[in-house]
């Protein structure tokens, strides 16, 4: 009974909060991402065309590890009761049972991580039902992006792989996301010049450049601004 409570309150205020204009609009872009990681991991060019025809829903996603940390916590509760029948009905039996279930915490979040991880690197049958749940509830947490969306999704996937994306590696420290390492005290300070900025990005002309007013990559038609939800 405790764990379908859990999941019931756990499923009900996902659905509620899906309903409000803005978190529909971030589960948009929660999609974006999905879509653009598996075009990634599927070894098609990243374009916004490519990514929409991609799946939305990925086995490694936070929403999935979520579900799954519940239900492990479930059969915990189910076990601690089994191996000590009656815990809860002692003088400090809660309390007891509060502190059990606590010195166990990290063994099961090792065991959920573990199982997202596992399941993200094969793909079989016992993976895809062991997956189902969570995927399912990504029903719940993405939405179908529009191809701005995915734009920016593919600019923040291509910042992520600097490595992968080399040519996105001024354009990220132009960006001034990541704090400067600290200098030594006694260094003298380094003369600052401007780091180039991209001009493209995704392969194509002038998708992207710099706007200085909003400091945020846009395109000639403004792709980056105009994201209807």
């Amino acid at each position: 009974i405790e764990g379908g409570c859990k999941i019931f309150i756990f499923l009900s205020y996902l659905w509620l909060v899906s309903l409000l204009p803005d978190i529909r609009r971030t589960f948009m872009y929660h999609g974006a991402e999905h879509k653009s990681i598996a075009c990634f991991e599927s070894g098609a060019e990243l374009t916004p065309e490519n990514a929409a025809e991609c799946t939305r829903f990925h086995p490694r996603c936070g929403t999935s590890f979520m579900f799954v940390m519940i239900l492990l916590g479930v059969f915990a509760g189910f076990f601690i009761r089994l191996i000590f029948p009656g815990i809860e009905a002692l003088r400090f039996g809660k309390l007891l049972y509060a502190l059990i279930r606590l010195a166990i915490l990290p063994l099961v979040v090792g065991l959920g991580y573990e199982y997202i991880m596992y399941a993200g690197r094969h793909d079989n049958p016992l993976t895809r039902v062991l997956s189902a749940p969570g995927l399912w509830v990504q029903r719940l947490t993405t939405r179908e992006p529009t191809l701005p969306m995915l734009e920016v999704a593919i600019v923040s996937l291509k910042c992520a792989l600097r490595d992968e994306y080399p040519e996105f590696r001024a354009f990220y420290d132009a960006r001034g996301w990541e704090p400067a390492p600290a200098e030594p005290q006694n260094a003298a300070p380094a003369e600052q010049t401007p780091e180039p900025v991209q001009t493209a990005f995704l392969g194509v002309e002038d998708l992207f450049a710099a706007d200085p007013a909003t400091d945020v990559p846009a395109g000639k038609d403004a792709p980056m601004k105009d994201v209807s939800g």
